[in-house]
């Protein structure tokens, strides 16, 4: 999913601007197809309860731009 969103939604943004793309110029520079898919899960159960919390500290405002990245926020 990772690579998708690099590789296709990244690009057409930056396209819009005189920016040259970075992960194509990796790509190039390195000799690959582009980025690897992710093989590690770190487990942050124990955590879960304490990063809710300060997730939801935020004012309505921030929480609403952070529901963009973290779905049912």
């Amino acid at each position: 999913m990772e690579k998708q969103i690099i590789d296709t939604c990244l690009k057409a943004m930056m396209e819009k601007w005189p920016y040259s793309h970075a992960s194509t110029i990796a790509n190039k520079l390195y000799n690959i197809d582009g980025m690897s898919e992710a093989d590690v899960q770190i487990n942050i159960t124990e955590h879960a309860d304490t990063k809710i919390k300060y997730i939801r500290a935020y004012s309505e405002d921030v929480r609403r731009n952070l529901r963009k990245f973290i779905p049912l926020f």
